[in-house]
């Protein structure tokens, strides 16, 4: 976990761990609603269990301690495609180009919760939640699309996040989304 960085200043009972942030520094414990069986859905003050979350978006809550003047308008995945700067947006060391794949690279924070910290769209195909680990059962991933830790499909498993083609939905390899999700599932 990281440290707290000179001039932040965490909110008053946002807890930390021996000075170090850790989930629980800005989200309260428990799951999604709806998450474990049985269990009644959480408070809709605290979307994604976000500390302050009852604010209009996500990243008001990040605003709480990050300046917001030094995050507008910037686009990590514009940087990393043109100049093979920003990475640090997202991996803890800067990559090797050329040298370094997905197994080899590190990053600041788990890599769903980096993209979702930008990226809060409700309407992912189906609905369905996609970051997963895989068992015997679930559909074989093709070897061209990475997979995460522990054999789990994560965003960057079918969405590179060095590219600039927004309207391609940062496909891996095929652009139309159809064709796309075909390559696991049989639609």
């Amino acid at each position: 976990m990281t440290k707290v960085p000179a001039g932040f200043t965490i909110p008053p009972g946002w807890p930390l761990t021996d000075g170090t942030l850790t989930c629980l520094t800005c989200h309260f414990p428990g799951h999604s609603p709806g998450a474990v069986a049985g269990r009644p859905d959480e408070s809709t003050n605290a979307p994604h269990l976000l500390r302050g979350g009852e604010t209009e978006s996500r990243a008001a809550v990040c605003f709480r301690c990050h300046a917001k003047d030094q995050w507008a308008r910037r686009n990590p995945h514009q940087e990393a495609a043109n100049q093979k700067t920003g990475c640090t947006f997202c991996h803890a060391q800067q990559p090797v180009w050329g040298r370094d794949r997905s197994d080899t690279v590190s990053f600041v924070a788990d890599i769903n919760i980096l993209c979702i910290a930008c990226h809060d769209s409700a309407d992912h195909p189906g609905g369905i939640r996609h970051t997963v680990t895989l068992t015997a059962v679930m559909p074989a991933v093709p070897e061209l699309l990475p997979l995460g830790t522990g054999h789990r499909t994560t965003c960057a498993t079918c969405h590179n996040p060095h590219i600039d083609t927004p309207g391609g939905y940062r496909l891996r390899g095929i652009k139309e989304p159809t064709p796309f999700c075909q390559r696991c599932h049989k639609l």
